[in-house]
């Protein structure tokens, strides 16, 4: 049985098409987009206006973490950048990300802050532009 199949305290989530986590997972949300969704999916099923104001709560959390973060320079001449939580490369670009046990994930469509969501900020080490 999938654990997608079983929910622990409710069933709110398991009505669901489509949970939240899944979607959440397919579309590489950090943990702040996935905790909206879960809020604003569910509200109705479970905590009314109140998830809506946790949700309201959580997007203004993001604004601020968003608003806090420094850009970090990226370079294109394929040098490995020290992986920091205050930073993001730029948008639009393939990654290479390199984890601290030494696993290299090539050509990631994703902010480090979405590698961080699927990874944990601990196991990133670095990340460069990739060549392909």
């Amino acid at each position: 049985m999938s654990a997608l199949e079983t929910q622990v305290g409710g069933d709110h989530y398991k009505k669901m098409p489509i949970q939240p986590m899944e979607y959440s997972m397919a579309n590489k949300l950090d943990a702040c987009q996935h905790t909206i969704v879960k809020y604003v999916t569910r509200f109705r099923e479970k905590g009314g206006i109140q998830d809506l104001e946790k949700a309201r709560h959580v997007i203004d959390m993001l604004i601020e973490f968003e608003s806090k973060r420094e850009p970090v320079a990226a370079n294109d001449n394929g040098d490995w950048i020290e992986w920091n939580d205050t930073g993001n490369p730029p948008e639009g670009k393939l990654f290479d990300v390199r984890l601290r046990n030494g696993q290299v994930l090539t050509d990631q469509e994703t902010t480090p802050m979405s590698w961080a969501h699927c990874w944990g900020m601990a196991d990133i080490m670095a990340y460069r532009i990739a060549k392909g």
